[in-house]
């Protein structure tokens, strides 16, 4: 029994040390995605762009030059393009299916009307947008000094087209994070909201999806 004893105090040990480190590495990255938002937004919203495509791929990212090199996997192309000209919304790739992605400053009437527009926004960038033969696809990106209970307040009362909805939440040590998902219809909204705490803004990543038949 005392072995026994031992061995769940060990494991209980483990657990809090486990719980430790989860809570450490989500502050953690909660601070730094802020940190380089506001030190480096135009690297932020380009490093969030490749790695939220599936069909692009970081080779380079040159942050002394401001730019990077990023690989189109569908046709093997290898572009290379600053952070501004993403910033700017000069960067667009068509494939071989007829698909044209467009990263960085996205002309907003591209995004669907059933996506809804948040209000108090300080700061936005619509960072990436696909036109497919059978849909679109999106992320919308931007910042307000509204509380995470705000935010899914307002996206629960606008999206009265979702047949489908969810989410989570975590706080820990002054910082949140709320995801929400709507679907229906064809349509997919998933958004997460991050804020460290201590005043500063809360940043929100929304992805958009609609599939056509």
């Amino acid at each position: 029994m005392a072995w026994v004893g031992i061995g769940c105090g060990g494991l209980l040990v483990i657990a809090v040390i486990g719980i430790s480190l989860v809570v450490g590495f989500f502050k953690r990255k909660v601070n730094e995605f802020q940190e380089e938002f506001a030190n480096n937004p135009e690297k932020a919203a380009a490093e969030m762009i490749v790695g939220m495509n599936p069909d692009l791929e970081m080779v380079i990212d040159d942050e002394t030059a401001g730019e990077m090199t990023v690989r189109v996997k569908s046709s093997g192309e290898e572009i290379t393009v600053s952070y501004a000209d993403i910033a700017e919304g000069r960067f667009t790739v068509t494939d071989g299916s007829g698909t044209t992605t467009s990263i960085g400053a996205v002309d907003e009437s591209k995004i669907p009307a059933w996506v809804p527009r948040y209000p108090n926004i300080a700061d936005q960038k619509s960072v990436f947008h696909q036109d497919k033969p059978d849909g679109v696809e999106g992320v919308w990106m931007f910042s307000t000094h509204d509380t995470t209970e705000q935010i899914e307040a307002f996206f629960d009362a606008e999206t009265s087209w979702s047949t489908s909805s969810g989410g989570s939440s975590m706080s820990i040590n002054g910082a949140q994070q709320q995801e929400l998902d709507y679907s229906g219809d064809g349509r997919v909204l998933k958004i997460i909201a991050a804020s460290s705490g201590g005043g500063g803004p809360t940043q929100v990543t929304l992805n958009y999806k609609e599939t056509t038949p």
